[in-house]
């Protein structure tokens, strides 16, 4: 019997060292993600709160130019999450393009761009909109892209089309 015992807390330790070792203990929960070059994302990554509504905000990384404009579909689980709507960055957009948010679908379409004065625009991390979602099942919110999003870089004095990849977002609605 005593062999098995001290298997077991021999396991028990080395798995405690791992997590440990990966970050996955001491840290209250809270996992900071490093965002990679040419990425969309969503923050913060906190827990909704079941019938609370909530603001995430969409951002992009690229520090080689300044954004000027995208075309996002994002995807969302209509059974546990309501988009009650979603705003623009008009510090840096000036124009809103095409916007639609079905609910049958699941789907918030957002086009926008910036028609003038793309002087002082620098580029980095920025915000492309903020969305607002409700949880309405405790369960998992999950956001995701619908193809891959199109973003309008200002480089070299011109604009220029690239496609960019998107994290997918994945929190606790509780």
């Amino acid at each position: 019997m005593k062999p098995i015992v001290l298997s077991l807390l021999l396991v028990l330790g080395v798995l405690l060292g791992f997590a440990w070792m990966n970050g996955d203990v001491g840290n209250l929960g809270i996992k900071k993600a490093t965002v990679a070059e040419r990425v969309l994302y969503f923050e913060p990554t906190v827990d909704v709160e079941f019938e609370k509504e909530k603001e995430i905000n969409l951002m992009i990384n690229n520090s080689r130019a300044p954004v000027v404009g995208f075309k996002v579909e994002i995807q969302y689980d209509i059974k546990t999450t309501k988009v009650l709507g979603f705003e623009i960055n008009k510090e840096v957009f000036d124009s809103l393009i095409s916007s639609n948010i079905d609910e049958n679908a699941g789907k918030v379409s957002i086009i926008a761009n910036r028609k003038k004065n793309f002087e002082g625009l620098v580029g980095g991390v920025q915000k492309l909109a903020t969305i607002r979602v409700l949880g309405i099942k405790k369960g998992t919110l999950r956001l995701g892209s619908e193809g891959l999003p199109k973003v309008t870089v200002f480089e070299a004095g011109k604009q220029v089309e690239s496609v960019f990849q998107m994290q997918e977002f994945k929190v606790g609605i509780k």
